[in-house]
Protein backbone atom coordinates (compact mmCIF):
# COMPACT_ATOMS: atom_id res chain seq x y z
CA UNK A 1 0.00 0.00 0.00
CA UNK A 2 1.72 3.53 -1.13
CA UNK A 3 2.49 5.19 1.91
CA UNK A 4 0.89 8.68 0.92
CA UNK A 5 -2.20 7.01 2.24
CA UNK A 6 -3.55 7.18 5.39
CA UNK A 7 -6.03 4.16 6.37
CA UNK A 8 -9.01 4.77 8.04
CA UNK A 9 -11.28 1.65 9.43
CA UNK A 10 -14.56 0.20 10.33
CA UNK A 11 -16.01 -2.71 11.97
CA UNK A 12 -19.82 -3.52 12.64
CA UNK A 13 -21.35 -6.57 14.59
CA UNK A 14 -24.41 -6.86 15.85
CA UNK A 15 -23.43 -8.60 19.37
CA UNK A 16 -26.86 -9.31 20.47
CA UNK A 17 -25.71 -8.28 24.00
CA UNK A 18 -22.43 -6.77 24.28
CA UNK A 19 -22.01 -8.19 27.75
CA UNK A 20 -22.30 -12.05 26.57
CA UNK A 21 -19.84 -11.32 23.93
CA UNK A 22 -17.15 -8.53 24.55
CA UNK A 23 -15.09 -11.84 25.37
CA UNK A 24 -15.58 -13.01 21.88
CA UNK A 25 -15.25 -9.71 20.12
CA UNK A 26 -11.65 -8.67 21.81
CA UNK A 27 -10.26 -12.83 21.03
CA UNK A 28 -11.83 -12.45 16.98
CA UNK A 29 -10.29 -8.38 17.49
CA UNK A 30 -6.29 -9.93 17.81
CA UNK A 31 -7.00 -12.08 14.94
CA UNK A 32 -6.87 -9.51 12.61
CA UNK A 33 -3.55 -7.56 11.86
CA UNK A 34 -5.31 -4.19 11.85
CA UNK A 35 -6.39 -1.53 14.31
CA UNK A 36 -9.65 -0.32 13.52
CA UNK A 37 -10.39 3.61 13.77
CA UNK A 38 -14.17 2.79 15.14
CA UNK A 39 -16.16 -0.22 16.03
CA UNK A 40 -19.63 0.05 16.10
CA UNK A 41 -22.17 -2.08 17.83
CA UNK A 42 -25.96 -2.67 17.54
CA UNK A 43 -27.82 -4.72 19.82
CA UNK A 44 -26.13 -4.21 22.66
CA UNK A 45 -28.53 -5.02 25.50
CA UNK A 46 -27.62 -2.38 27.27
CA UNK A 47 -29.89 -0.21 29.84
CA UNK A 48 -29.33 3.48 30.41
CA UNK A 49 -27.48 2.63 33.99
CA UNK A 50 -24.42 0.84 31.88
CA UNK A 51 -23.49 4.16 30.52
CA UNK A 52 -20.23 4.38 32.48
CA UNK A 53 -19.80 0.73 33.30
CA UNK A 54 -16.35 0.08 33.09
CA UNK A 55 -15.97 -3.82 32.22
CA UNK A 56 -17.16 -2.67 28.66
CA UNK A 57 -14.22 -2.32 27.80
CA UNK A 58 -11.68 -2.50 24.63
CA UNK A 59 -8.02 -1.58 25.45
CA UNK A 60 -7.17 1.44 23.34
CA UNK A 61 -10.80 2.24 22.85
CA UNK A 62 -13.21 4.82 23.97
CA UNK A 63 -16.89 3.75 24.28
CA UNK A 64 -19.85 5.48 23.81
CA UNK A 65 -23.84 4.42 23.62
CA UNK A 66 -26.98 4.88 23.30
CA UNK A 67 -29.67 2.16 24.86
CA UNK A 68 -33.37 1.94 25.78
CA UNK A 69 -35.26 2.59 28.70
CA UNK A 70 -38.79 1.38 27.89
CA UNK A 71 -38.00 -1.73 27.26
CA UNK A 72 -35.45 -4.32 26.59
CA UNK A 73 -33.26 -4.69 23.42
CA UNK A 74 -31.55 -2.91 20.85
CA UNK A 75 -29.02 -0.54 21.78
CA UNK A 76 -26.20 0.60 19.84
CA UNK A 77 -22.29 2.04 20.32
CA UNK A 78 -19.51 2.93 19.48
CA UNK A 79 -16.00 1.81 20.59
CA UNK A 80 -13.70 5.06 19.48
CA UNK A 81 -9.85 4.49 19.27
CA UNK A 82 -8.81 6.86 22.26
CA UNK A 83 -5.95 9.07 20.41
CA UNK A 84 -9.10 10.44 18.45
CA UNK A 85 -10.37 14.00 18.46
CA UNK A 86 -13.91 13.69 18.41
CA UNK A 87 -17.26 15.34 19.51
CA UNK A 88 -20.70 13.89 20.03
CA UNK A 89 -23.05 15.11 17.15
CA UNK A 90 -26.54 14.92 19.31
CA UNK A 91 -28.21 17.13 17.02
CA UNK A 92 -28.02 15.12 14.21
CA UNK A 93 -29.09 11.98 16.20
CA UNK A 94 -32.40 11.04 16.33
CA UNK A 95 -33.49 7.79 19.00
CA UNK A 96 -36.78 6.26 19.25
CA UNK A 97 -36.74 2.69 19.83
CA UNK A 98 -39.57 2.04 18.00
CA UNK A 99 -38.76 2.82 14.55
CA UNK A 100 -34.75 3.99 14.46
CA UNK A 101 -31.73 3.85 17.00
CA UNK A 102 -29.04 5.96 15.77
CA UNK A 103 -25.68 7.91 17.79
CA UNK A 104 -23.44 10.35 15.25
CA UNK A 105 -19.46 11.67 16.26
CA UNK A 106 -17.60 14.10 14.42
CA UNK A 107 -13.98 13.22 13.84
CA UNK A 108 -11.17 16.49 13.47
CA UNK A 109 -8.65 15.69 10.80
CA UNK A 110 -6.26 18.42 10.38
CA UNK A 111 -5.18 17.59 6.76
CA UNK A 112 -8.34 16.13 5.72
CA UNK A 113 -12.29 17.02 5.88
CA UNK A 114 -13.52 16.14 9.12
CA UNK A 115 -15.46 12.62 8.94
CA UNK A 116 -19.02 12.53 10.46
CA UNK A 117 -20.12 8.46 11.98
CA UNK A 118 -23.21 7.64 12.44
CA UNK A 119 -24.31 3.95 14.12
CA UNK A 120 -27.94 3.15 13.31
CA UNK A 121 -30.10 -0.10 14.28
CA UNK A 122 -33.45 -0.51 13.00
CA UNK A 123 -35.87 -2.69 14.76
CA UNK A 124 -36.74 -5.38 12.77
CA UNK A 125 -40.37 -4.93 13.88
CA UNK A 126 -40.14 -1.33 13.31
CA UNK A 127 -42.84 0.31 10.85
CA UNK A 128 -40.53 0.96 7.65
CA UNK A 129 -42.50 4.45 6.34
CA UNK A 130 -41.63 5.59 9.90
CA UNK A 131 -37.64 4.59 9.44
CA UNK A 132 -37.56 6.08 6.62
CA UNK A 133 -39.26 10.00 7.82
CA UNK A 134 -36.69 9.54 10.51
CA UNK A 135 -34.14 8.47 8.17
CA UNK A 136 -34.54 11.55 5.95
CA UNK A 137 -34.16 13.67 8.88
CA UNK A 138 -30.99 12.42 9.83
CA UNK A 139 -29.53 12.73 6.56
CA UNK A 140 -31.01 16.04 5.66
CA UNK A 141 -28.64 17.45 8.37
CA UNK A 142 -25.20 16.01 7.50
CA UNK A 143 -25.00 15.48 4.17
CA UNK A 144 -24.98 19.56 3.47
CA UNK A 145 -22.02 20.04 5.83
CA UNK A 146 -19.49 18.36 2.98
CA UNK A 147 -17.48 16.16 5.52
CA UNK A 148 -16.73 12.89 4.88
CA UNK A 149 -19.48 10.34 6.11
CA UNK A 150 -19.71 6.98 7.10
CA UNK A 151 -22.72 5.00 8.56
CA UNK A 152 -23.06 1.43 9.70
CA UNK A 153 -25.68 -0.02 11.22
CA UNK A 154 -27.93 -3.09 10.95
CA UNK A 155 -30.45 -1.49 8.89
CA UNK A 156 -33.10 -4.93 8.85
CA UNK A 157 -33.28 -4.47 5.41
CA UNK A 158 -32.16 -6.72 2.77
CA UNK A 159 -30.32 -5.60 -0.23
CA UNK A 160 -30.34 -8.97 -1.65
CA UNK A 161 -33.88 -8.08 -2.07
CA UNK A 162 -34.12 -4.71 -3.99
CA UNK A 163 -35.29 -5.89 -7.43
CA UNK A 164 -38.41 -7.65 -5.57
CA UNK A 165 -39.27 -5.79 -2.64
CA UNK A 166 -40.09 -2.12 -3.55
CA UNK A 167 -39.05 -0.50 0.13
CA UNK A 168 -35.46 -2.24 -0.06
CA UNK A 169 -35.27 -0.36 -3.86
CA UNK A 170 -36.54 2.80 -1.97
CA UNK A 171 -34.57 3.10 0.48
CA UNK A 172 -31.55 2.56 -1.63
CA UNK A 173 -32.62 5.16 -3.39
CA UNK A 174 -32.57 7.72 -0.78
CA UNK A 175 -28.87 6.59 0.41
CA UNK A 176 -28.15 7.17 -3.68
CA UNK A 177 -29.60 10.35 -3.57
CA UNK A 178 -27.43 11.41 -0.71
CA UNK A 179 -24.29 9.87 -2.36
CA UNK A 180 -24.19 7.29 0.37
CA UNK A 181 -23.00 3.96 -1.71
CA UNK A 182 -23.45 0.76 0.64
CA UNK A 183 -19.63 -1.44 0.88
CA UNK A 184 -21.09 -4.53 1.53
CA UNK A 185 -22.88 -6.82 -0.66
CA UNK A 186 -22.67 -9.90 0.55
CA UNK A 187 -25.12 -12.20 3.03
CA UNK A 188 -24.23 -10.72 6.65
CA UNK A 189 -26.59 -13.09 8.45
CA UNK A 190 -27.07 -16.18 7.86
CA UNK A 191 -29.54 -18.21 9.03
CA UNK A 192 -31.86 -19.98 7.78
CA UNK A 193 -31.21 -18.04 4.72
CA UNK A 194 -28.81 -15.49 3.87
CA UNK A 195 -29.58 -11.59 4.00
CA UNK A 196 -27.29 -8.47 3.71
CA UNK A 197 -29.24 -6.48 6.50
CA UNK A 198 -25.70 -5.51 7.76
CA UNK A 199 -23.70 -2.66 5.67
CA UNK A 200 -21.43 0.45 6.13
CA UNK A 201 -22.50 3.47 4.02
CA UNK A 202 -20.11 6.20 2.91
CA UNK A 203 -19.43 9.39 1.18
CA UNK A 204 -15.85 9.73 0.38
CA UNK A 205 -14.88 13.39 -0.99
CA UNK A 206 -11.51 12.74 -1.38
CA UNK A 207 -10.67 11.80 -5.28
CA UNK A 208 -8.15 9.68 -4.79
CA UNK A 209 -8.74 6.77 -2.53
CA UNK A 210 -8.80 2.65 -2.17
CA UNK A 211 -10.98 0.63 -0.35
CA UNK A 212 -11.12 -2.83 1.04
CA UNK A 213 -14.25 -4.54 2.36
CA UNK A 214 -14.97 -7.57 3.68
CA UNK A 215 -16.85 -9.85 5.86
CA UNK A 216 -15.01 -11.85 8.67
CA UNK A 217 -16.27 -15.50 9.11
CA UNK A 218 -17.02 -15.96 13.01
CA UNK A 219 -19.79 -17.21 15.27
CA UNK A 220 -19.58 -14.38 18.05
CA UNK A 221 -22.63 -13.95 17.10
CA UNK A 222 -25.53 -15.31 13.66
CA UNK A 223 -24.32 -11.63 12.28
CA UNK A 224 -21.19 -11.60 10.81
CA UNK A 225 -18.44 -8.53 11.31
CA UNK A 226 -18.78 -6.49 8.47
CA UNK A 227 -15.39 -4.13 7.89
CA UNK A 228 -14.57 -1.54 5.38
CA UNK A 229 -10.87 0.40 5.31
CA UNK A 230 -10.48 3.05 3.06
CA UNK A 231 -6.96 4.21 2.21
CA UNK A 232 -7.29 8.47 1.86
CA UNK A 233 -4.50 10.24 0.09
CA UNK A 234 -2.82 12.79 2.39
CA UNK A 235 -3.33 16.64 1.89
CA UNK A 236 0.09 17.27 3.37
CA UNK A 237 2.58 14.22 1.74
CA UNK A 238 5.52 15.49 0.02
CA UNK A 239 5.09 16.20 -3.56
CA UNK A 240 7.70 14.93 -6.08
CA UNK A 241 8.94 17.85 -8.24
CA UNK A 242 10.96 17.88 -11.34
CA UNK A 243 13.58 20.30 -12.39
CA UNK A 244 14.42 20.56 -15.93
CA UNK A 245 17.93 22.85 -17.31
CA UNK A 246 18.93 23.34 -20.64
CA UNK A 247 22.67 22.55 -21.54
CA UNK A 248 24.27 25.47 -23.33
CA UNK A 249 26.85 24.65 -25.93
CA UNK A 250 28.00 24.63 -29.07
CA UNK A 251 25.77 21.44 -30.54
CA UNK A 252 22.59 22.56 -28.47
Amino acid sequence: MNLNYIPFSLLHLNARSINHNLTNLTDCLTTINHTFTIIGITETWLYNRDQNSDYINISGYNFFQESRDDRSGGGIGLFIKSNINFKQRKDIAVFDSQSIESLFIEIMRPNQKNAIIGIIYRPSSADLSLFMDNLNSILSKFTKEQNDCYLVGDFNIDLLKYQQHTSTNDFLDVMYSNSLLPMINRPSRITSHATCIDNIFSICSTQSYQLFNALFLTDISDHLPILSIIFQQSNNQTKCTTEAKRQTNNPN
